[in-house]
């Protein structure tokens, strides 16, 4: 899908204004008092978490717009955290946008309230390309997901996961007016918020439309006038109360709990970037983990490049593949960063890569992607040969794509990096033979004769895959790599971005 950019401009208060839907995104000079009105005030959020007994709290908005509503909960989340240091709660808030206000703009309309000034950095920081999709930022050190969809919500809302339980604790039902934008108020959107919606979810919305509240009550929530804020007399707020069945919509792989404990162990087969990034990842979610590695050190396999190239595979067409390149690449992007501004150091260079169009077929193949415009030039855009020689500073006969985000990374300094930070055990020369599961528990044996136990194991072995019996019925092709490393001479030591088709060449270390 492609996604557009939202068309504004800002009245004579400063305030932002969308020509789409000929509305305003906020109240002047109120919208933050309007934002604590009518979500956190009719949600009870400050209330609940207060006494939350899980250790997720799911907040789900339609409308991301400037992000006012989940900065103005992303502030009293923090003040939460300062007066309960102690509690394990996490926040987790899905919002989805279909017009995306583009980085000056939002830029702009956040200046209205200095004292968000701190979060609206962040998130101005984290914002991302405009690629449709999910697009996962975090926020007070992984205490806080925002799950920022691009994509209109009635294509969104049948991708997000619903497990038996549920999903959503609180909904913000935003957006603009429904006689603004009566495309997104409509019982599809009801029906939807109810199939996520966990028993005794909230919701609330600046509206007091009678077909809206129609619409709710009909999908199973409690719908009732409430006072509205500032000149306007009512709104909607209520609880999903509906006992009928509900449908359970999960993915292929329909993902259960591994484990009942609080506190898992995890152990992670693998010495490489995938383990690496494993570990991270669950220590910032405060799960410290195992990293059992076959050799006597990281990084000794593909991981071992000294000079990975930094880039997405993109198609002219949106498919799996290429969405999951396109939101990947974007999300490692900005979590690479965060890793070097949190004070981690490894060698890279965010030079750009270049795909060069060596013959005519490959220029037609590239044309046609730029010609789809299926994604953003902020991503990928097409350059011609003098301007691909500039980029690589030595003389290239070919046009190409130039990805601006992209680069070249030292990978065992990464991995060693993520490790660091990730606090993991790592123990090295653990050639993992064989699982067995005994009872809730995975014994692992190891080569020497030793054993292992874990509640949840992790597979990040890259070509030894197949060689597992565990992993062993999924399809896999290997494919073979390789990786040269010459001296830079001549024209060659110029080099100044990253040079690939097939393969790629970077410049010098």
């Amino acid at each position: 899908m492609t996604i557009n950019h939202a068309d504004i401009h800002f009245n004579e208060n400063g305030t932002p204004y969308a020509k789409q839907f000929d509305d305003l995104y906020f109240s002047d000079a109120k919208g933050l008092g309007e934002t604590e009105h009518v979500f956190l005030k009719n949600n009870q959020i400050l209330e609940r978490w207060e006494c939350w007994q899980e250790q997720n709290f799911v907040i789900a908005e339609t409308g991301f717009g400037t992000g006012l509503n989940f900065l103005v909960t992303l502030l009293h989340f923090d003040l939460f955290q300062q007066k309960s240091p102690d509690s394990p709660l996490r926040l987790h808030f899905l919002s989805i946008e279909k017009f995306p206000i583009n980085v000056a703009d939002l830029t702009q309309a956040l200046s209205f309230y200095p004292q968000l000034k701190q979060y609206s950095e962040e998130l101005l920081r984290q914002y991302p390309l405009l690629v449709s999709g999910c697009h996962r930022l975090s926020f007070l050190e992984g205490a806080v997901t925002l799950d920022l969809w691009f994509g209109d919500v009635q294509q969104v809302l049948p991708q997000i996961e619903v497990p038996k339980a549920g999903l959503v604790d609180a909904w913000y039902l935003d957006g603009f007016a429904p006689s603004k934008n009566p495309e997104m108020w409509n019982d599809f959107l009801f029906q939807h918020m109810a199939l996520l919606a966990k028993d005794q979810c909230s919701f609330s919305t600046f509206t007091a439309a009678g077909f809206v509240r129609r619409g709710l009550i009909a999908a199973g929530f409690d719908a009732k006038k409430c006072p509205g804020h500032g000149r306007k007399r009512d709104m909607l707020a209520g609880i999903f109360t509906s006992a009928q069945a509900k449908t359970v919509r999960v993915p292929y792989f329909k993902r259960a709990p591994a484990t009942d404990t609080t506190t898992p162990s995890i152990a992670i087969i693998g010495g490489g970037l995938a383990a690496a990034n494993c570990a991270y990842a669950l220590s910032k979610r405060g799960i410290k983990a195992n990293i059992f590695c076959k050799d006597n050190e990281l990084a000794q396999g593909a991981s071992g490049n000294i000079q990975g190239g930094f880039y997405p595979q993109l198609n002219a067409d949106a498919g799996n593949a290429s969405q999951i390149h396109a939101t990947a690449f974007t999300y490692a992007s900005r979590m690479y960063r965060e890793l070097l501004r949190s004070g981690a150091n490894f060698t890279h260079q965010w030079c750009g890569t270049l795909q060069v169009a060596f013959n005519d077929k490959v220029t037609q193949r590239y044309q046609k992607l730029v010609h789809n415009k299926t994604w953003p030039e902020s991503l990928i855009r097409w350059v011609d040969s003098q301007d691909a020689s500039n980029l690589a500073n030595v003389p290239l006969p070919y046009p190409g794509l130039f990805i601006e985000q992209g680069g070249w990374l030292h990978l065992p300094e990464l991995i060693a990096a993520l490790v660091m930070q990730s606090k993991a055990d790592v123990k090295v020369n653990h050639q993992l033979v064989s699982t067995e599961l005994k009872g809730d528990t995975w014994q692992l044996n190891w080569q020497d004769g030793t054993h292992s136990e874990a509640d949840i194991i992790i597979y990040a072995i890259g070509s030894d895959s197949p060689n597992l019996d565990p992993l062993k019925p999924l399809p896999f092709r290997l494919v073979r790599g390789q990786v040269e490393n010459l001296n830079s001479e001549n024209e060659l030591a110029e080099l100044t971005t990253v040079l690939c088709h097939k393969g790629y060449m970077t410049p010098s270390l």
